[in-house]
């Protein structure tokens, strides 16, 4: 006799498990198939003879109380598995005729950037001020249930038309029009990686709310590899 299944989900990476895990802890019966021999995708570590390479997370927001990811978290039973390590600072820049450390002292960082570039006071509050209201208004809809969220999608493009501009947005074209000195985007930039590699293919919503967190919370890093979240939510799926 076939094993039959709720939901079956086509790849382990960390969209795919989150998936199976929300299914999973709402009692659905859930099949995850993966190619590779082990889940996570690209959040993995690998060792090479002495040294032990971080493939995908090098960096992550901790969850704290009172938000959805700390939730979700909560629900996975992942609190208690893993270890988030506070890094000290988010990233360091080093250009041609300059250098930046971006600190997880916000205020400190924004002080810094004026300083530096005095010409670019107004753009670098509207880059700032941008940033965390249209993470605000993502996470205000995002943390609606049920109807209510459905209405919140429904009327958004009236009540948050700005998030909607970001979400047609560029991030580099937004950049371009705040700013002059080409060295501050460097430095705003400095970890496209994270999202892509091409600031003028990436949505700034997605840039915008992505990069706010990093800007409250700081980073960390998950003690032992980023292995260790997917491994995390494969186990909570195998045994609900």
């Amino acid at each position: 006799m076939k094993e039959k299944y709720d939901v079956i989900v086509i790849g382990s990476g960390l969209g795919g498990l989150c998936a199976g895990a929300e299914l999973a802890s709402a009692g659905r019966r859930v099949l995850v198939l993966e190619q590779h021999s082990r889940p996570g995708g690209s959040a993995a570590a690998f060792r090479r003879k002495d040294f032990v390479f971080e493939a995908g997370l090098h960096m992550t927001g901790m969850p704290e109380e009172g938000d959805g990811e700390y939730a979700f978290y909560r629900e996975c039973g992942l609190l208690e598995k893993l270890d988030f390590v506070p890094v000290p600072e988010f990233y360091y820049v080093k250009g041609r005729n300059f250098d930046f450390v971006f600190g997880n002292d916000i205020r400190d960082n924004i002080r810094r950037l004026k300083a530096m570039f005095p010409g670019e006071k107004a753009g670098i509050d509207i880059y700032f001020r941008t940033i965390f209201r249209l993470q605000e208004q993502a996470l205000r809809i995002n943390g609606k249930k049920g109807l209510s969220r459905f209405l919140n999608i429904l009327i958004s493009p009236l009540r948050y038309p700005k998030l909607i501009r970001a979400m047609l947005t560029d991030t580099g074209s937004f950049l371009d029009r705040i700013f002059h000195d080409e060295r501050i985007k460097i430095i705003l930039l400095a970890n496209i990686g994270y999202y892509g590699d091409d600031p003028y293919s990436l949505s700034f919503l997605f840039f915008a709310i992505a990069q706010a967190g990093f800007y409250r919370k700081g980073g960390s890093y998950i003690r032992g590899g980023s292995h260790q979240l997917p491994e995390g939510l494969a186990e909570h799926i195998r045994t609900h």
